[in-house]
């Protein structure tokens, strides 16, 4: 149900925002963030990466069909700035092979 998992994924964040170990609540956010695309939940999963950015200013998720996702609602809601430093920082551990959607994607929003 929707609103459970809502609820349950603010009670995560919650949670994890006191936890000793910090690579460890990356790996939670990610899986959250993932976890909200394949249920196509985007301003969830936007929000989630908003946090994980104040905690981490270099933080991605993975894989780069998620941060493309996010990028595009982010800049399609007047985020553009946010949209940018994703693709900028999935860039920087980007597998070769993906590089170039991220590159077409930040080249289209910083035009």
């Amino acid at each position: 149900d929707a609103r459970q998992t809502g609820e349950d994924i603010t009670a995560l964040v919650t949670a994890g925002a006191h936890w000793n170990e910090p690579r460890g609540y990356g790996a939670v956010l990610r899986h959250l963030i993932g976890v909200c695309c394949d249920k196509r939940r985007l301003p969830q999963a936007l929000a989630l990466v908003e946090h994980a950015l104040t905690l981490s200013p270099r933080f991605a998720p993975e894989p780069a069909e998620q941060v493309i996702a996010i990028a595009r609602y982010a800049a399609q809601t007047s985020r553009r700035r946010m949209a940018l430093q994703l693709l900028d920082n999935a860039l920087v551990a980007a597998p070769p092979d993906t590089r170039p959607l991220l590159e077409a994607l930040r080249s289209e929003l910083a035009d």
